[in-house]
């Protein structure tokens, strides 16, 4: 069977730690969501289906119909956080800053996005695609990306031994993870690159050429539109055993490098929650592999790539209580 660890997202239950605000419906959020596959599965159609890019066609097909009031319907939902939280800033009803359980204070990510806007750093229109990039990509893309990494530790049972010394080492066998152990889990953080580098969760991105580029062979020209597929550069030319799981790639600078490492994207337009999803998945880790083996069979895996990367059958996968003859 497949797993799916269900973890704290951007999502319902925890916007008010992303917002500052008590401001998305659960109804809201399913609307949205739909609405953001419905929109990618349209440019899927687009691109392979060549006759849909001439306007014309688009138009005549009724594409162009749907795909305008999906762009509302997602614009709609943005508007209206954006809105209610400005609201709650000028009326002061929400404090600038929050206390989490451990004391700790924090600012909401709209009150960052909101007071970089006000410093001139984001325009509006900026806060609004960051504000619709984490509505959308905060939904499964963390749990989706730790199932991959449950699936390659089970397959490799002496990656996920390392991992485990590692834990053990650190953290000792109860110990919650804390802020300067992050830092100290340098296989832990290999096998969630490594899990990264061979399962991009965002199996391709698109993006607009603002001016010429001008590559060997070929010229993009500006105003056209190109996609990147993030496998490509994860995989480096000089590294013979591109295919095979190997944290301790990571380990030696030679071997893998960041710079090229495109699984969160590139550039200015790279993932917001890179950090995040990194210590989540970290954490996650940390609690699960100390508290539980994990075995699987990878032989006959097949993928679905749609809005995320996705394992649809020919896995199987068990998970034993370590310590214990019963297995879950």
């Amino acid at each position: 069977m497949g797993i799916s660890p269900q973890v704290a997202e951007p999502s319902v239950q925890s916007a008010a730690t992303t917002f500052g605000i008590d401001a998305i419906r659960e109804k809201q959020h399913e609307q949205y969501l739909q609405s953001a596959y419905k929109i990618i599965n349209i440019f899927k159609d687009k691109l392979f289906k060549f006759w849909l890019q001439i306007d014309f066609i688009y138009r005549l097909t009724g594409y162009k119909k749907v795909e305008d009031q999906l762009v509302k319907n997602l614009h709609s939902l943005t508007k209206a956080v954006l809105e209610k939280k400005r609201i709650a800033k000028e009326n002061e009803v929400l404090p600038d800053t929050k206390t989490n359980t451990s004391g700790l204070k924090y600012k909401a990510f709209l009150d960052l996005l909101i007071d970089l806007s006000a410093d001139g750093v984001f325009t509006e229109k900026q806060i609004r695609e960051q504000t619709e990039i984490i509505l959308t990509t905060g939904f499964e893309t963390t749990s989706t990306q730790l199932t991959f990494t449950m699936l390659l530790l089970g397959a490799h049972p002496d990656a996920q031994e390392k991992l485990y010394q590692e834990l053990l080492e650190i953290l000792g066998p109860e110990r919650d993870v804390g802020k300067y152990d992050l830092n100290k889990l340098i296989y832990t953080n290999a096998v969630v690159m490594e899990s990264l580098r061979i399962f991009p969760i965002i199996p391709f991105v698109l993006r607009c050429i603002d001016q010429d580029v001008k590559l060997k062979n070929y010229t993009m020209n500006a105003g056209s539109y190109c996609i990147i597929f993030p496998l490509i550069p994860n995989v480096s030319a000089k590294d013979k055993k591109g295919d095979q799981f190997r944290p301790e790639r990571w380990l030696n600078d030679d071997s893998c490098s960041s710079q090229d490492f495109a699984a969160f994207g590139l550039g200015k337009r790279s993932c917001i929650g890179k950090t995040y999803a990194m210590t989540a998945m970290k954490v996650m880790l940390a609690h699960f592999i100390r508290r539980y083996r994990v075995r699987a069979d990878m032989s006959q895996l097949q993928l679905s790539a749609d809005f995320v990367l996705k394992p649809v059958s020919g896995h199987e996968i068990s998970i034993e209580r370590r310590h214990s003859s019963s297995a879950l």
